[in-house]
């Protein structure tokens, strides 16, 4: 999968978000996110020689901070030339403000920048774990593809806004199908999974209701002896087996 294909990379994120109220939360939480964590960046000391910091020191420093959100940008600009460039213009407002904190959060709130970006990322990330466990009911995009999810999460809830604005209509046709597609596959692969762990609890149960206690499965005597006088066929049969082992846990 391309880290530049919009359709693709909007229908693996989206897929993982389409619950009103876990959009909500992401839209509110992921830029707060993204520009906290840029402030964090600027605590890393890898800063460029001083000659190639001639033509952005007025704003910027060429550090790490500068050159992640020159990545984003052109990563978004590259996946769709208009909202990358509204998403460029908040990245460079991320970046100006971000840096401006960084220096000044303790003179004027008393506590180091690094120390409120770290509520921030706390809050908000709490915040969108609870979206995606009670209302998506699906675990966050970034565990199955961090990279994606990371990357994509600022444009994603930029273009949900974007989308309500009416915003290239025959695109959110087209790939909403895909995303649907997706969700059934995984609603899909998730009743197959409850069914067959229902199924083993079900079986479990029947061998119980016997009147076997389960402290007899786990006797290792016991369990050997069945695995000896047992033929091997019957043997097979974990209820059968189970009742050897319950009859010599009576004559124990």
């Amino acid at each position: 999968m391309a880290l530049t294909d919009l359709e693709e990379q909007f229908t693996f994120y989206a897929a993982y978000h389409h619950t009103t109220v876990n959009k909500i939360i992401h839209v509110i939480c992921v830029w707060p996110i993204l520009w906290s964590a840029l402030v964090l960046s600027e605590y890393i000391p890898l800063v460029a020689p001083e000659q190639f910091n001639t033509f952005v020191v007025a704003v910027h420093p060429l550090n790490v901070t500068f050159v992640a959100a020159v990545f984003y940008a052109a990563v978004y600009l590259l996946m769709d030339k208009k909202a990358g460039f509204i998403a460029t213009l908040l990245l460079a407002f991320c970046l100006v403000s971000g840096r401006k904190f960084y220096l000044e959060a303790e003179l004027n709130y008393g506590y180091a920048a690094w120390q409120i970006a770290a509520v921030i990322q706390v809050v908000c990330w709490v915040a969108q774990f609870v979206g995606h466990g009670v209302f998506e009911g699906r675990a966050p995009a970034l565990f199955d593809n961090l990279v994606q999810a990371v990357v994509m999460a600022p444009l994603f809830v930029l273009l949900e806004v974007l989308f309500l604005l009416g915003y290239r209509k025959d695109f959110q046709k087209t790939i909403w199908k895909k995303v649907e597609k997706e969700i059934a596959k995984f609603k899909n692969q998730s009743n197959k999974t409850k069914s067959s762990v229902k199924s083993n609890k079900s079986l479990n149960d029947d061998s119980n209701n016997n009147g076997m206690p389960l402290i007899s499965y786990q006797h290792p005597v016991m369990a050997q002896f069945c695995d000896q006088v047992l033929p091997q066929a019957v043997h097979s049969s974990s209820a059968i087996r189970g009742e050897c082992v319950y009859e010599m846990y009576q004559i124990v």
